[in-house]
């Protein structure tokens, strides 16, 4: 599977229609939840991030299909609303026609049962070789898959758990910040070289710890760090990425997290970023700051909260 990078700037306020031109279908269906709380462990893809080996490109949770033992997976992807199926990897998997709509697709989490009605099916992901052995990437979890749980994402551990209140895991006072959740975009206030920010959190460009407009990246490198120029994709298209190394950190809630490397994409249209930061989102963040950290999400009140591990 092309990892999906976001050209942050360039797409923001369109990005959810982009996605949807990407479907076969233009309403989304729902995902159903048959217990209260599952938990699974996830795993990572790893690749290379222009020069840099980078073991965190992308989370990927494992689910397995009816009829089927072998374990796939799901990459979660905070960047899209919805949830989608990759045709082309799914009709290695089923017996079904995988180019007419599904109606429902039961996939086991944890050994425990979740039902997709009508699922997005996108034409996404290559069918790839029978034999290869990387993991079998059949589609991504958007953010319609943490609405109805508090989510707690243990990155040392390589843990999911999903349950109706706080995990009875966290034997520790917890510190709730709060978060905007509109339109299935997760933003997270935060504060950057002092100035207060909005973050725009998308595990589906894992690879960025933060992703930002070209004067802010330049005012941000660490003297005498020398720049990486790549190419990455965003859904299909080459675009051009540039990341250096960093000194800086971001505040989130009471966390100071260092940030490590400050990327931005060439591309982006002046007026483009002056609408972002008139909006105040001072740009995007994967999973990269949350390395050393439990994250717990609660999109039901708009809150999340950061565990230091």
């Amino acid at each position: 599977m092309l990892l999906r990078f976001a050209l942050f700037f360039a797409c923001f306020i369109s990005q959810y229609t982009a996605r949807a031109q990407q479907t076969t279908a233009t309403t989304a269906g729902s995902i159903s939840f048959t217990t209260p709380s599952y938990e699974t462990p996830f795993v990572w893809e790893s690749g290379l991030t222009g020069n840099r080996r980078d073991e965190h490109r992308a989370l990927l949770i494992p689910v397995t299909l009816p009829g089927s033992r072998q374990v796939v997976y799901m990459q979660l992807d905070t960047g899209s609303p919805v949830s989608m199926l990759y045709r082309n990897q799914l009709h290695r998997i089923l017996t079904a026609d995988t180019t007419q709509p599904i109606n429902e697709l039961t996939l086991q989490l944890g050994g425990q049962p979740i039902v997709l009605k009508k699922p997005t099916i996108i034409k996404q992901g290559g069918g790839g070789e029978a034999t290869s052995t990387a993991p079998l990437i059949i589609g991504t979890f958007g953010t319609d898959f943490l609405n109805q749980h508090v989510v707690q994402l243990d990155f040392l551990k390589k843990k999911l758990t999903m349950t109706d209140t706080v995990p009875a895991s966290i034997n520790r006072p917890l510190v709730w910040s709060p978060l905007l959740y509109e339109r299935g975009n997760i933003l997270l206030p935060a504060r950057i070289r002092g100035k207060a920010s909005l973050l725009y959190w998308d595990t589906g460009s894992s690879s960025f710890g933060l992703l930002t407009d070209r004067a802010t990246w330049s005012s941000m490198a660490a003297v005498d760090a020398v720049p990486d120029r790549y190419t990455v994709q965003s859904w299909g298209k080459p675009l051009t990425a540039h990341t250096i190394a960093t000194p800086d950190s971001v505040q989130l809630g009471k966390r100071t997290l260092p940030i490590g490397y400050v990327s931005y994409i060439e591309g982006a249209s002046d007026s483009q970023i002056n609408r972002m930061m008139a909006l105040g989102i001072g740009g995007m963040t994967g999973n990269q700051l949350f390395l050393q950290s439990t994250l717990l999400l609660d999109t039901r009140n708009r809150r999340y909260s950061l565990v230091d591990n």
